[in-house]
């Protein structure tokens, strides 16, 4: 009887033991995530690229292309753009226009929701451009807000000059050291994917 006792005070110890354990572990996280795996391979194809300062128009490229690897969101980094190809990128007075990118990693990370759940507010960081031609010279540097839409997997940059002018030669005063520059351009995701906070 008193054994029987002792095992059922065990079995009661034991399960309010399990309960409490569970009671107690965290919530899961809530976070950003990503449809496609960590490490896959992401081209991010923009036609039509412009850049502005408050000169006006100083430089568009028919192309302008980012290379790199999608990223689980740690905590907001969803792509990482290694490489660029920018393409037919002409200047003042239709002057052609070379433009590379600088040595540090473009990081595209997450920023917010918007009411629309095929909407999301992000940033690309890190930035650097070189532009040289003849008669025009500059680097440009900073952040871009933009969006990403789930639906046709679109990143977007406009309506804002977030970039800094400096090493400015020439352009016609078009841009100058110190100014700011923005640029507006639609990207396609290649593969597409969805970016998601959950």
């Amino acid at each position: 009887m008193v054994r029987a006792i002792i095992r059922r005070i065990s079995i009661l110890l034991t399960a309010l033991a399990a309960a409490l354990s569970l009671a107690i572990q965290p919530a899961s996280a809530a976070g950003w995530v990503i449809s496609e795996p960590h490490g896959t391979p992401v081209e991010f194809r923009g036609l039509g690229v412009v850049f502005s300062s408050s000169g006006g128009t100083f430089l568009t490229c028919a192309q302008h292309s980012m290379y790199g690897t999608l990223a689980d969101p740690a905590p907001v980094k969803f792509a990482e753009l290694e490489s660029h190809a920018f393409t037919n990128c002409t200047g003042p007075l239709g002057l052609t226009m070379t433009v590379s990118a600088g040595s540090d990693v473009w990081d595209l990370n997450a920023v917010s929701m918007t009411s629309d759940p095929d909407r999301n507010n992000v940033e690309l960081v890190n930035v650097e451009m070189h532009l040289s031609g003849a008669g025009c010279s500059a680097r440009l540097t900073g952040a871009i807000p933009g969006v990403y839409y789930n639906n046709g997997a679109v990143l977007s940059f406009g309506d804002g000059m977030y970039l800094t002018a400096s090493n400015v030669s020439g352009c016609l005063g078009l841009v100058t050291n110190g100014s700011s520059v923005g640029i507006t351009a639609d990207y396609e995701a290649d593969p597409p994917f969805t970016l998601i906070y959950q």
